[in-house]
């Protein structure tokens, strides 16, 4: 049985499905969910054991991540807490010149801003157990690609935290581990609300602007993009849940890069990742990469 774990962002996508594994594999965990009542945490409970606790959590409310640590400080009992995951994230799509600064605001808030608020919250139960920080980062932290800017902004300073705090807390054996999973088809993969979203900001630009994009712009723009989420991101889910897993409670874990191995070997079949025209212009957009694995 493994020590127990606080995982965020465990509504929908690869949290829920690590919390799931966890409790599997005997661990209590703690489950962070921004709609404890909803329908993704009552389905996270009822098909979990007793030993998973599901505890409302925003982490952009210092609030909320406060008494998340209270109550498992109070539950805890002669156990250590081992590992904490931090995965609550949010994504939207568009160029800069179509988003409002409470985007950039927004997403940083909670991508960037929210796992640092968890971590300090969590670093002194951590530091007593030599445990573990897990990150759930993305391959947009290496490379930006056009229209999702600030998402890549958010991804690149957790890069930036990951390799930090590994280095500041490695003198109290502590571990700091980041998972940078290429496109998968979590929730966060339904365009529905984007184009929902592209059209709103469109609708919100200047006739000029407008016209120097062109009428059949938000069209092209999704449809490059649900092609993309057609043919490009992946399917296998349990990719990055096993790393999620293995980093919170391997033996040996390390940074890892989920489909990045199979995202290299079709590199030549030009995937709409790292080489990706957003622009409508088909002018490319090259971007240099490289996997930081240790």
């Amino acid at each position: 049985m493994y020590d127990p774990s606080n995982v965020s962002g465990c509504d929908s996508g690869f949290g829920n499905l690590c919390a799931r594994r966890l409790d599997a594999l005997g661990t209590t965990v703690y489950a962070g969910c921004l709609m404890p009542e909803g329908a993704g945490a009552k389905e996270l409970k009822d098909a979990t054991s007793n030993r998973l606790h599901i505890v409302p959590l925003d982490v952009t409310k210092q609030d909320d991540v406060d008494k998340v640590v209270e109550h498992v400080k109070d539950t805890l009992g002669d156990q250590d807490l081992w590992a904490v995951i931090n995965n609550a994230g949010i994504f939207t799509l568009g160029e800069v010149e179509f988003m409002p600064l409470e985007v950039f605001h927004r997403i940083n808030e909670v991508n960037t801003i929210g796992s640092v608020r968890v971590t300090k919250a969590f670093l002194s139960l951590i530091r007593k157990s030599k445990g573990r920080f897990v990150f759930t980062a993305s391959v947009l932290g290496r490379i930006t690609v056009p229209g999702v800017v600030p998402y890549s902004m958010s991804k690149h300073a957790i890069v930036s935290f990951i390799d930090g705090l590994r280095r500041e807390v490695r003198k109290w054996s502590v571990t700091v581990h980041g998972i940078e999973p290429m496109a998968y088809r979590t929730p966060m993969a339904n365009t529905k609300p984007y184009q929902n979203f592209l059209k709103h900001q469109w609708s919100e630009m200047s006739e000029d602007v407008q016209q120097l994009y062109g009428d059949s712009y938000v069209e092209n723009y999704m449809t490059k993009i649900n092609g993309f989420v057609r043919t490009g991101a992946y399917h296998n889910l349990e990719e990055v849940v096993n790393d999620l897993v293995d980093a919170a409670v391997g033996a040996t874990p390390r940074n890892m890069a989920p489909g990045a191995q199979k995202f290299i070997a079709e590199l030549t079949k030009v995937r709409l990742l790292l080489y990706l025209d957003l622009a409508i212009d088909n002018q490319p957009h090259y971007t240099q990469f490289l996997f930081l694995l240790n």
